[in-house]
């Protein structure tokens, strides 16, 4: 029995070794091996290279084409949905494929301790039930339990803090969808929207609402004060 061995490269992190097994006979065996590219050690061991023989020439080609095909689609659609999901986990309240969606009747059930406590933000959904005991403003966050705490966040922008709402999806379950998400905050405008603009040399540690403190350089520039 004749061996050929027929080793193409393959994207990303594999190499795929193809060995087709030929008898004697009209009858031929073949078998997909793929192995990581960390386990050719060097360079002169990943290049291109290939070995035919006799009329199997065009039937190993096709083996060829047909298995690259099929690693990089299944692959391909792979990385894009663990990229999707990874988006959704850098920017909280995106929409996240892999967990389940509810309606907004399913999320106003859970308002109390003993239902859990379930919050929306933006089209996520979260259970907060073991965080209300370790959140700075208390059981206040109650009145948003059942709901969206968006109506709230709109007058204390400082929950908006990227740390806070990464610490927040630690919690998320499901979704909801586009059109429920924008009812909660439907009939809203702009708190701050007339604000009036601060001097630039203030530094703000919030800035809806508006909370900001003189750098030490002006505060020490005069010993006078008003």
């Amino acid at each position: 029995m004749a061996l050929t061995l027929v080793r193409i490269h393959l994207p990303a992190r594999y190499l795929a070794n193809i060995r087709i097994l030929k008898s004697t006979s009209s009858t031929g065996l073949w078998r997909l091996h793929t192995q990581r590219e960390e386990d050719f050690s060097s360079s002169s061991q990943r290049e291109y290279w290939s070995g035919y023989n006799g009329n199997y020439s065009a039937p190993i080609a096709g083996v060829i084409g047909a298995a690259v095909a099929s690693w990089m689609i299944y692959h391909y659609v792979g990385g894009f949905k663990k990229q999707n999901n990874l988006k959704a986990l850098t920017v909280p309240g995106l929409k996240r494929d892999d967990l389940p969606s509810y309606t907004l009747e399913e999320v106003a059930k859970h308002s109390t301790p003993k239902d859990k406590v379930w919050i929306t933000y933006g089209v996520g959904v979260y259970d907060i039930t073991d965080f209300i005991d370790k959140h700075p403003g208390g059981d206040k966050i109650l009145m948003a339990a059942g709901g969206s705490v968006e109506p709230f966040w709109m007058l204390y922008g400082v929950h908006k803090d990227p740390a806070i709402l990464a610490m927040m999806e630690k919690y998320r379950i499901g979704n909801i969808s586009e059109e429920d998400a924008q009812v909660a905050t439907s009939n809203m405008e702009d708190p701050y929207a007339n604000e009036p603009r601060r001097h630039p040399a203030l530094k703000p540690s919030s800035k809806k609402p508006f909370n900001a403190e003189p750098p030490p350089s002006l505060l020490v520039d005069s010993f006078l004060t008003p």
